[in-house]
């Protein structure tokens, strides 16, 4: 049981850590297709930091109220579908 809460939350941060990767790759692009400078890009950083920070301060008061497993289990289903 330790095992399977130990790798699904692993594969959570995996999850996390991989979209942080394409926010940051697509960055060039996102540069020259929208006409925005160095600041513009990292505006676009920041913003996602803002937002997932935000995100998991409501999935762990969520967690509070529903239970951790459910909320986890929902939150990989919410990211897996919107990525």
């Amino acid at each position: 049981m330790r095992s399977a809460l130990l790798v699904t939350m692993c594969a959570g941060m995996f999850l996390v850590q991989l979209d942080v990767t394409v926010v940051n790759v697509a960055l060039p692009a996102l540069g020259a297709d929208l006409g925005g400078g160095l600041a513009a890009q990292q505006w676009v950083v920041d913003g996602y930091a803002v937002v997932l920070a935000a995100a998991l301060l409501t999935g762990g008061a969520l967690g509070d109220v529903f239970g951790h497993r459910r909320v986890v289990l929902a939150g990989f289903a919410i990211f897996g579908a919107a990525s």
